[in-house]
C-alpha cells in the first residue's frame, strides 16, 4: 500500500467513524463524514484526475451533508433556548 492509498484509507475510516459518532452528535458526526469524504475525493481526484463514480460514495456524501445541516440547526436551537 503506497502513501496515497494509506491517506485515502485514513480519510475513509474517518468518514466511517463519523457515521458511528452521528448517532449521538449529529453535528460532529456529520462534520467527520463530510470532512473525511472531501479528503477522500480530493486525494482521489489528485491522483487519478477524476472523482469516484460509485453509488456508495455519492449516497454517503449526500446523506451526511444533510445530517451536518441538521446538527447545525439543532445546536442553534439549543443555544436559542438557553438564552
Amino acid at each position: 500500500m503506497n502513501n496515497i492509498e494509506l491517506a485515502m484509507s485514513a480519510a475513509f475510516i474517518v468518514a466511517m467513524i463519523g457515521l458511528v459518532v452521528l448517532w449521538k452528535w449529529e453535528g460532529i458526526g456529520g462534520a467527520l463524514v463530510v470532512g473525511g469524504m472531501m479528503a477522500f475525493y480530493g486525494l482521489n481526484f489528485a491522483t487519478s484526475g477524476r472523482f469516484s463514480s460509485g453509488w456508495f460514495f455519492r449516497s454517503v456524501s449526500c446523506r451526511e451533508s444533510w445530517l451536518l445541516c441538521v446538527g447545525v440547526i439543532s445546536e442553534s436551537e439549543r443555544r436559542a433556548r438557553r438564552s
